[in-house]
């Protein structure tokens, strides 16, 4: 999905449960609403500024009252990385974390069995890896009620193939706000 209008002609055809956050514009929408200063200063989303952070916080709004979901493989790499981004901030690396704890009070976990990964051969595993293909099989197992949010190009091309709705943040860097 490449705009505001196709995301809202997929939420009314769909009427879909959730959406999947990918791990980088997960970290994006977190370390934004704990501070929305350190955007442009935090090393793992320095890819990312205040208006990446206003597009996140609209696409969002659009699923407003549907579930937000995780991945384990997601909740690891976002424990990992927010300890090297918060790892000499000293209090504040404590309130950080407890926001993203407030947060996992409302999103939704969801998990595929490994086995999943084992008929997709060696070239794809390498390819995109455990993470992003556990996006994909949920979503892919979901048949359209799952749509996923990344930044990552080849997850996003990758799942848009198998007709999985996807939505790449920077595709709307420069779009006006629906």
């Amino acid at each position: 999905m490449f705009d505001f209008e196709e995301i809202k002609a997929y939420i009314f055809k769909f009427q879909p449960e959730g959406i999947i956050i990918d791990t980088q514009v997960l970290l994006l929408l977190l370390i934004g609403d704990y501070d929305q200063s350190l955007i442009g200063n935090c090393n793992i989303i320095s890819g990312f500024d205040q208006e990446d952070y206003a597009k996140l916080k609209n696409i969002l709004g659009l699923f407003n009252g549907r579930k937000l979901v995780i991945t384990p493989h997601i909740l690891a790499e976002l424990s990992n990385l927010s300890k090297q981004a918060f790892k000499v901030r000293g209090e504040k690396s404590l309130d950080y974390f407890q926001s993203i704890i407030c947060f996992l009070e409302t999103a939704k976990e969801e998990s595929c069995d490994m086995r999943s990964f084992m008929g997709m051969g060696v070239e794809i595993i390498y390819n995109y890896g455990f993470t992003d293909l556990g996006i994909f099989e949920i979503a892919r197992l979901k048949d359209k009620k799952l749509a996923i949010l990344t930044d990552d190009l080849g997850l996003s091309v990758y799942a848009q193939q198998s007709s999985i709705p996807a939505i790449k943040l920077s595709h709307f860097k420069h779009q006006i706000t629906a």
